[in-house]
């Protein structure tokens, strides 16, 4: 299905993970981040930032513009990714779902303003591609 993805349109680019074997996120992220590398190598150009986001999240037409007007200015930012009502016979997964959005967008920001950093969710974040 990917690869039919990549022959319709060329910005998309399918990274497979260099080891066979079982993998972990961590691993799977890493080989992604080196393709991009290679990509901007080969390419000569360099993004300003990642976006990390689970392939279930409902992605706002507007975050790609928020994260541009703020990835010169913050090595991180992240958004709220609120989940879609669901079944009542769903509630044991919408107990997460419900802790995860209020954390975020309760705790978070008071977090940020209190300390100045906040714990990264690793959905609805783009990371600055020069951030240390």
């Amino acid at each position: 299905m990917l690869t039919k993805w990549c022959a319709r349109f060329p910005n998309v680019h399918k990274v497979v993970c260099a080891r066979p074997g079982p993998t972990s996120k961590a691993d799977c992220l890493n080989n992604v981040l080196d393709a991009i590398t290679q990509f901007e190598r080969s390419a000569n150009f360099a993004f300003a930032g990642f976006i990390l986001h689970d392939a279930e999240d409902v992605i706002s037409p507007m975050e790609l513009r928020l994260f541009n007007y703020l990835v010169e200015r913050k090595d991180l930012i992240q958004i709220p990714v609120y989940p879609f009502e669901r079944e009542w016979t769903h509630f044991t997964s919408m107990t997460y779902i419900d802790e995860f959005s209020e954390l975020h967008g309760k705790d978070v920001p008071v977090r940020e303003a209190l300390a100045g950093q906040v714990p990264s969710a690793g959905v609805g974040t783009c990371f600055q591609a020069a951030a240390p």
